[in-house]
């Protein structure tokens, strides 16, 4: 590979929203990494905090927090393939590192979070 197409690579590399080998999060992983923990995210640009309560035995889980600001509160319940669902809406959840986790939804803005 040449320098020119090595720069090509890591330019498309840069704009990808999720690290390449960022994993999606399912069933008790899934738990785990948001059961009881609070997060600091940016959220396309703005900024939100969010909690999670402690799981449920199904899996389910409630949170609050803001964003730029104002106040939200809802659950989310685990489907049959063990992913979370809102409103019937899916939200992925991809561990990105330590620590960190990235909420994708196609409603909502992208959020990056770090565990607080």
């Amino acid at each position: 590979m040449n320098i020119a197409n090595s720069l090509v690579v890591a330019a498309a590399l840069a704009i990808l929203p999720l690290p390449i080998f960022a994993k999606e999060l399912t069933g008790s992983a899934l738990v785990e990494a948001l059961s009881g923990r609070s997060f600091s995210c940016d959220a396309e640009g703005k900024p939100m905090t969010i909690t999670f309560g402690k799981a449920k035995k199904n899996g389910s889980v409630n949170y609050r927090g803001k964003l730029n600001g104002r106040s939200f509160s809802s659950s989310y319940k685990m489907d049959k393939s063990g992913r979370y669902r809102n409103g019937g809406r899916l939200r992925e959840v991809h561990r990105t590192g330590k620590g960190k986790v990235t909420i994708l939804s196609k409603d909502l803005p992208t959020a990056v979070c770090t565990v607080k």
